[in-house]
């Protein structure tokens, strides 16, 4: 690198102009506005997946529960799954009496839900509340979002 002596001083080692300065976070900022929705529907797309893989898990964990005591547990908490939360910190919901719907009742033997993103939830899959619901509808033949049911 050449540097010239001007008045005793040398040139050529100076920072960076306010403008230079402004161009890169321009180009920063229009970065982070085209990475920012594409990271938040992976992580979405992940948090759906886990929902899934917990609710299909559990299912198992009752089916063996039914087949060992002759009839479905009471809650969670008999097959030691009380705590286990869904990816959004809350714990899946589990009813004996099937009671969530789309024209019909989703299952005959039990429900179990997480209410998804929104924490939000309906009888009804066709309510906006429920759409983002990650359901087990068909008794176990479908799980994934109510949206997609």
């Amino acid at each position: 690198m050449m540097t010239f002596l001007h008045k005793n001083k040398a040139v050529g080692h100076r920072g960076f102009t306010l403008v230079e300065l402004l161009v890169v976070s321009a180009i920063i900022g229009v970065l982070a506005t085209m990475v920012v929705p594409s990271y938040r529907y992976f992580v979405l797309k992940t948090q759906i997946t886990r929902a899934k893989a917990e609710i299909r898990s559990m299912e198992k964990d009752i089916s063996a529960y039914t087949l060992e005591k002759g009839g479905l547990p009471t809650a969670l908490t008999d097959l030691g799954r009380g705590v286990l939360l869904d990816p959004w910190k809350r714990p899946y919901e589990y009813s004996l009496v099937p009671v969530r719907m789309s024209a019909t009742p989703l299952n005959t033997d039990f429900d179990l839900y997480s209410k998804g993103p929104d924490g939000a939830s309906a009888v009804l899959l066709s309510d906006p509340t429920s759409l983002d619901d990650i359901v087990r509808a068909s008794d176990g033949g479908y799980v994934g979002t109510a949206a997609d049911f």
